[in-house]
């Protein structure tokens, strides 16, 4: 058996292994990964380098700060506001509101897009109808 089919025999072998000792998933997915890399004769040091490049990206680091200035937000009564702006917008259309904001906006997604994954957004308008 060469040295990739060991490796890949390692990596399945013991993230399914972790998997069923009930280890976080995340735990499992690095753990295995690490001792997949050091089967195929990778030093430590530069696994552990490796990693810590990885996680040191901006658009990682973005992650948690939209959560938070989306809680932010949904705190402060923002994003109420926010809808509330958007409803005069678009509000008289008919149809969804990613529809909506396609006519509305001609292309700029970005800024509906959005609202359709956040939790803590009310689904329901006051008025009785759905989203914006």
């Amino acid at each position: 058996m060469d040295v990739n089919s060991m490796a890949i025999l390692i990596l399945l072998g013991s993230f399914f292994l972790m998997v069923f000792l009930r280890f976080p998933i995340a735990y499992a997915v690095a753990l295995s990964s690490v001792f997949c890399l050091m089967a195929q004769g990778h030093n430590l040091t530069t696994i552990c380098q490796q990693m810590v490049k990885g996680i040191s990206s901006f658009s990682l680091m973005a992650v948690p700060f939209f959560i938070t200035m989306g809680c932010l937000m949904g705190a402060g009564g923002i994003s109420e506001k926010l809808i509330a702006l958007a409803n005069a917008c678009v509000g008289w259309m008919r149809g969804d509101g990613k529809y909506r904001c396609f006519l509305f906006l001609r292309r700029n997604l970005r800024f509906c897009s959005g609202r359709y994954g956040l939790p803590w957004l009310p689904a329901d308008s006051d008025d009785g109808r759905p989203g914006i």
